[in-house]
C-alpha cells in the first residue's frame, strides 16, 4: 500500500513450432503436455499458452508465456540442449516471440 514503490511485470513469451498436430489432437492434452515438458526443462511455469489455428486446423506452431528471465534464456539459448524439443509423438523448436507487425499492418 505503499506508493514509494514501482512493480514492473515483464512478459516472457516464447515462440514454438510444433510437428505432429492433427486434427484428432486433443487441444488441452497438448497443451498440458508442453506446459510440463517446459516446467521441468527450466524450473518455470507457463502462464498463458495457445496454439494457433485456423479454420478449425492446427497451423503447427504457437506461443506461450513464462514466468522468469532464466526459464525464457534457457529454452532459447543453442548450447542449453533446449531449444529443439521432443515429448510423446511431439516435436519442434523453441524462438523468441517477435510481436512486431510489418509495415502494412
Amino acid at each position: 500500500e505503499s506508493s514509494t514503490y514501482r512493480v514492473k511485470f515483464s512478459y516472457y513469451r516464447i515462440f514454438f513450432t510444433m510437428d505432429g498436430l492433427t486434427e484428432s489432437t486433443d487441444y488441452n492434452q497438448v497443451k498440458k503436455e508442453l506446459m510440463e515438458y517446459v516446467g521441468k526443462q527450466t524450473s518455470s511455469s507457463v502462464l498463458y499458452c495457445k496454439f494457433y489455428r485456423k479454420d478449425n486446423k492446427y497451423l503447427g506452431c504457437g506461443d506461450f508465456t513464462i514466468d522468469t528471465l532464466t526459464g525464457m534464456n534457457s529454452l532459447l539459448a543453442k548450447d542449453s540442449g533446449n531449444k529443439e524439443y521432443s515429448f510423446g509423438s511431439f516435436k519442434g523448436t523453441f524462438y523468441r516471440y517477435n510481436g512486431k507487425k510489418g509495415k502494412n499492418d
